[in-house]
């Protein structure tokens, strides 16, 4: 179970990822040794992966979009695993809604993309529609989210409730 100083260590490095233990220990009111301890836990625990992630346009990928797959639903667990294989896939998810499967790739350009669409898209078994949604600007992309220890979500859950 985390606690308040591992939901603390949390939002610091997602605010900063290259923050020292030093800084965390001393904005937490904490030893460094204890963020260190904690940090490696959370890693080691598999809560927090810690990773550099580049800006798609800047590193020269200037083609990302959505795709929503409609698969066969015998098939729909095999063609999510194939298609997490691929270099070109960031995200893959099972969902519900008109789509069973919804990926997001990154590309050169959009010849690459349209190339991803005919030859590996419609390689994997048991997709028979997709529905591509290309990705004009990017207003906000965040990795992961800033998590709330439960006496702290309990408790705006309560004011929601109260302000109603």
């Amino acid at each position: 179970m985390l606690d308040t100083v591992d939901y603390g260590i949390i939002k610091l490095l997602q605010e900063d990822g290259r923050m020292s233990y030093a800084d965390v220990a001393r904005q937490l009111s904490t030893s460094e040794s204890t963020v260190r301890r904690r940090l490696g836990r959370l890693v080691k625990g598999g809560y927090i992966k810690i990773t550099a992630v580049p800006e798609p346009r800047k590193v020269g990928m200037n083609a990302m979009a959505f795709i929503g797959l409609q698969v066969d639903l015998s098939m729909a667990l095999t063609a999510a695993q194939e298609l997490a294989q691929k270099p070109e896939v960031q995200y893959v998810a099972a969902c519900t809604g008109p789509f069973d499967i919804m990926i997001l790739v990154t590309l050169v350009s959009l010849e690459d993309l349209s190339l991803f669409l005919n030859k590996e898209i419609a390689s994997v078994r048991g997709v028979r529609k997709s529905e591509t949604f290309v990705i004009l600007e990017i207003h906000k992309r965040t990795f992961g989210f800033l998590p709330r220890p439960e006496k702290e979500a309990k408790r705006r859950r309560a004011r929601a409730r109260a302000a109603k």
